[in-house]
């Protein structure tokens, strides 16, 4: 009966024992259930604040990139307005320095056409003129004719008839373009209507004092 009794309580305790495992073991597979859900959770949790934060991040750099953008295409467009006006002024200002350029030529041209043009062989030669006549004085020096003056180049120039300059670029050119032998042409016949002019008065002084004799005799 005792040994009964005690299988029993045996068999009993067994069982105590195994319904205690049982619920520890139930308990930890529990614990690790709610631990395992947790760390997935909190994984969720942090890849969506990661997915968020790096949405809200993209986000932010789309915004400034856009804005940059903005920025530079605004100020591309000011700057190629202000390019343009600038040009544009730039062109006005031409356009009115032309007219008014073209307006005093024109006025100049009108009153030289209504004033009458003066020989300038007809005044005394400027400064400018005497320093081309000088010029031009050492070039016919280099020449080997260092005789000739200023003055005697003036004289010349004065002294022309068919090819006399009426204006003063045509007297710059004439001094410009003289050849020693066109002067030396000049100066030969000068001499030549001297001698001729010397010859007739003393022919016609001869004729007079002949004259004057026979009268008295």
């Amino acid at each position: 009966m005792n040994e009964r009794i005690i299988k029993v309580f045996g068999v009993r305790a067994k069982k105590a024992e195994e319904a205690l495992e049982a619920e520890l073991e139930a308990e930890l597979e529990a614990e690790l259930e709610a631990e395992l859900e947790a760390e997935l959770e909190a994984e969720q949790e942090a890849e969506l604040e990661a997915e968020q934060e790096a949405e809200q991040e993209a986000e932010q750099e789309a915004e400034q990139e856009a804005e940059q953008e903005a920025e530079q295409e605004a100020e591309q467009e000011a700057e190629q307005e202000a390019e343009q006006e600038a040009e544009q002024e730039a062109e006005q200002e031409a356009e009115q320095e032309a007219e008014q350029e073209a307006e005093q030529e024109a006025e100049q041209e009108a009153e030289q056409e209504a004033e009458p043009t003066r020989n300038p062989l007809d005044d005394p030669p400027t400064l400018d003129l005497l320093h081309l006549l000088a010029t031009k004085v050492d070039e016919f020096r280099i020449l080997g004719y260092g005789h000739v003056t200023r003055d005697d180049l003036w004289q010349y120039f004065r002294s022309l008839k068919k090819r006399r300059p009426t204006h003063l670029h045509e007297l710059v050119n004439a001094i410009l373009s003289l050849q020693p032998q066109a002067y030396m042409n000049y100066t030969l016949q000068s001499i030549y209507r001297e001698q001729k002019s010397l010859a007739d008065t003393l022919v016609e002084s001869d004729y007079t004092n002949t004259n004057k004799r026979d009268t008295i005799v």
